[in-house]
């Protein structure tokens, strides 16, 4: 859920699933996760991309989905995922000796089914949605940006490519006291702005570096990608 709110919203939203009646043969966490999506989707609450969750199990060498408790209490393979139409955004599997492929097979067979829960949920959104509140707009200032850009270089880059993991997180509590120094007035009324902008810069050079490194592919992250062309 968390990865579909804008990242400019800063305001606290909880989202609390209770459960009043169930079914035993049904799993929960699936359907916990619809709900809190259906509820984010039709509220005003600047929320846009829905979220669907299945679980897959694997029973004799097939694969289920939303197989009932007594069957899943079978699987070689049990695996909640949840994602958008576009894109998985969550696994957690628990599994005897299942292979690779079987993994991969299964987490794509529910991403098909989260397409389908998903168009439900825009056509009810549709239908009773409330209009959505204005996403709050990204803090931009350019001078404080250039100089974070200025002192950073390209030091995140030879961090990651010679640091253990500790020393890159000393390096990155230093590169923040640093920057904070820098940039920060003397009244501190700059002090979050100049936090948000170095973590966003930060992001930005460390997505870059592992896409780079074949970690993954930069048009997951078209924000990172708008930066670069800008």
């Amino acid at each position: 859920i968390r990865p579909c709110f804008p990242k400019t919203l800063k305001n606290d939203v909880q989202v609390i699933i209770t459960v009043l009646s169930n079914d035993i043969d049904v799993c929960q966490e699936s359907i916990s996760i619809i709900a809190a999506s259906v509820a984010l989707s039709c509220s005003d609450i600047p929320f846009t991309n829905s979220v669907g969750a299945v679980v897959v199990g694997e029973h004799n060498g097939e694969l289920i989905i939303n197989p009932s408790n007594d069957i899943l209490q079978e699987c070689s393979l049990n695996i909640v995922v949840a994602g958008t139409k576009e894109a998985i955004l969550m696994v957690e599997a628990g599994a005897n000796e299942v292979s690779e492929e079987t993994v991969i097979k299964a987490i794509a067979l529910g991403h098909e089914s989260i397409k389908e829960i998903v168009a439900l949920q825009e056509e009810l959104v549709a239908q009773a949605g409330k209009p959505k509140l204005p996403a709050p707009a990204d803090i931009v200032d350019d001078e404080i940006e250039n100089k974070i850009n200025a002192i950073l270089a390209d030091r995140v880059e030879k961090n990651l490519q010679d640091g253990n993991k500790k020393e890159t997180e000393l390096f990155f509590e230093n590169l923040s006291e640093e920057v904070i120094t820098a940039c920060v007035d003397e009244t501190k009324e700059n002090l979050e702005t100049v936090k948000h902008i170095f973590n966003k810069l930060k992001k930005a050079k460390i997505i870059i570096y592992e896409s780079k490194n074949g970690h993954f592919q930069i048009e997951e992250f078209p924000e990172i990608v708008n930066m670069i062309k800008e």
